[in-house]
């Protein structure tokens, strides 16, 4: 016998119209309520905290968020999803690091902002300190 999904709104106790940024906020505080490092030994802890990430993955990408606001669960019949029951979370840290992709991008950012602004910080030696390009 199949069992139900609870939907995804109630899982990350949001508004059908939340933003992006509520529906992020939402899925962290839940994601850290239920974490299994902060409920160890605790298996229903550990389903609700699946269940987080996989409403999550939907409710943050705009085309599976409306084909789901269309058709509920089976409108997503068919599309990639991640098979979070099998999910290894290691520690909690591990969830809300940033990603190296997410890192190299900042330092970019910063290497094009120095430009801009004329700073050169090249390889900063223990004790020097930033010049402006002349």
């Amino acid at each position: 016998m199949p069992t139900t999904k609870r939907d995804y709104y109630e899982v990350l106790e949001v508004a059908k119209g939340a933003s992006a940024d509520e529906i992020k906020k939402a899925y962290r505080q839940a994601a850290l309520k239920h974490h299994p490092d902060k409920n160890p030994g605790n298996k229903d802890s550990e389903t609700r905290f699946k269940e987080c990430a996989e409403a999550y993955e939907v409710l943050s990408d705009p085309q599976k968020r409306t084909q789901y606001d269309k058709y509920g669960h089976e409108g997503l019949r068919g599309q990639p999803m991640h098979d979070f029951s099998h999910m290894d979370v290691h520690s909690i840290e591990d969830l809300f690091a940033p990603s190296s992709a997410a890192i190299r991008s900042a330092s970019n950012a910063a290497e094009a902002a120095d430009r801009v602004a004329g700073v050169n910080r090249g390889s900063r030696a223990a004790g020097t300190t930033w010049k402006r390009k002349p």
